[in-house]
């Protein structure tokens, strides 16, 4: 029966209490949207967005935009769809009053899904960062390769994205209320994955923080899992020499020297080049590999080492890579940056998880 001041079942008090439960009645999100809010959260991530899609461009580092930029326009299409929740949200008289979207609620659907997923794929950023700052900070406080465990971190992160992606393709398909729980249920079960996953790589990202600030190295031999991992599925940083080599370049020349050179570089590991080695000089490994960057104090004529302070991009895992003071200050900026990520994002999981 439609509303007229007839209808005594009507009410026409926005916000007052309904006429037949004795409360307010809310929409679906049991509160009234904040439309600056949720326009401001809209810029934000959009400025994200495009902020790290540059800079992935940039630096050339392509897995910031399968994780961060995702993440952040995940993030951005959720908050359109509240804002889209708070345009249409008004007070219908009907049925003793209540607050109603009407047939936007595929706004409802469209926020809750990438709300609720794309977080997972910050946490997968993390995931990568933290590798790659481990060995700008040192590796000897790692207890486990940063390859290891960020390939177990990532695969963990995806196993809980498959589930909560499941669960809101059942919710969002759901022809009635049973049927949307029941997703709602499975996508609850992947947040809740994912947090056992968090709190796994938090203890990790906590214990190489302790043993950096304290300088406690490790005294046994670092864990590598995945030896197996093959060598055409590694990332270049990775990846096997097809064989040992022991080679010399004249400087500025790029000519081969054969081995018997005064100096020497090898290749000791799967990771990358090991510290070029001077023979006869009294300067340590670290030592000679600095005072060779800079030019001075090595000893050396007309034949100079392959020195590389870079061999596979951001946070190569060469323990012969030397990296400045400047570049080690970004990764600890960038250490307690991820910390906070990771607090923040976990903290995200567990309230939404007790909605």
């Amino acid at each position: 029966m439609a509303c007229t001041p007839q209808n005594i079942t009507c009410n026409y008090d926005p916000g007052s209490i309904n006429y037949f439960t004795g409360q307010v009645e809310q929409t679906a999100y049991n509160y009234l949207l904040n439309q600056a809010a949720c326009i401001a959260f809209v810029v934000v991530f959009g400025l994200s967005a495009a902020l790290h899609l540059g800079q992935a461009i940039w630096s050339r580092q392509s897995w910031l935009i399968w994780t961060l930029t995702a993440g952040a326009v995940g993030e951005c299409i959720g908050w359109s769809g509240r804002l889209w929740s708070s345009v249409a949200e008004h007070w219908n008289p009907a049925d003793g009053g209540f607050y109603d979207i009407d047939a936007n609620g595929t706004s409802f659907l469209m926020q809750i899904s990438t709300l609720i997923i794309s977080p997972a794929f910050m946490a997968a950023g993390n995931y990568i960062l933290l590798g790659r700052i481990i060995p700008i900070l040192g590796s000897k406080y790692s207890f486990i390769h940063p390859l290891s465990y960020t390939i177990v971190f990532v695969i963990g992160d995806l196993i809980s994205l498959v589930i909560q992606a499941v669960g809101g393709g059942q919710a969002s398909a759901a022809d009635n209320l049973e049927d949307a729980n029941k997703g709602a249920k499975v996508m609850v079960g992947g947040v809740m994955f994912q947090i056992v996953v968090m709190a796994a790589y938090s203890m990790v990202l906590v214990l190489f923080v302790y043993r950096y600030k304290t300088d406690r190295p490790l005294r046994s031999r670092q864990i590598q899992l995945f030896t197996w991992w093959p060598n055409a599925l590694r990332t270049r940083r990775f990846k096997k020499p097809s064989a040992p080599m022991i080679k010399n370049r004249k400087e500025k020349r790029g000519s081969v020297v054969t081995a018997g050179s005064p100096y020497t570089t090898t290749i000791e590991d799967e990771e990358a080049m090991a510290a070029p080695a001077r023979v006869g000089s009294g300067l340590t490994d670290q030592a000679f590999l600095v005072a060779d960057k800079e030019g001075r104090g090595t000893g050396k004529s007309e034949v100079a080492p392959v020195v590389t302070t870079r061999t596979g991009g951001f946070g190569n895992n060469g323990e012969g890579i030397v990296y400045s003071p400047r570049e080690v200050r970004g990764a600890e900026i960038l250490l307690w940056a991820c910390a906070a990520s990771t607090l923040l994002i976990f903290i995200r999981y567990v309230v939404s998880s007790s909605l």
